[in-house]
């Protein structure tokens, strides 16, 4: 019927390693660049043989907010709720009892 054994895992690294070879002879090899850095406000790039501090726009502290201590506090402690401000799920504000 013309079945054919599939191929082995060895084959299958030759040929991956091969393509791989014939991309970076190509000079079509893309590499990630390394964080050389904490995840913050701004990053170290180490890109080969360069390194280049950038601001970090994919971090959720871009404003470097976080280097604030009331803001770290803050989030540690949770929001601050006042029953002028407060709400139920359904955003309504709890009887208080005042008319």
């Amino acid at each position: 019927m013309g079945h054919e054994l599939p191929p082995t895992r060895a084959d299958m690294r030759a040929a991956l390693s091969a393509e791989l070879r014939a991309i970076a002879d190509a000079g079509r090899l893309r590499t990630r660049p390394v964080i050389d850095s904490p995840n913050g406000r701004t990053i170290v790039l180490h890109d080969g043989s360069t390194r280049q501090r950038l601001i970090n726009w994919a971090s959720n502290d871009y404003l470097g907010a976080l280097g604030h201590l009331k803001v770290r506090n803050g989030a540690f402690n949770g929001p601050v709720v006042s029953a002028a401000t407060a709400t139920d799920a359904a955003g309504t504000a709890p009887a208080t009892g005042d008319k």
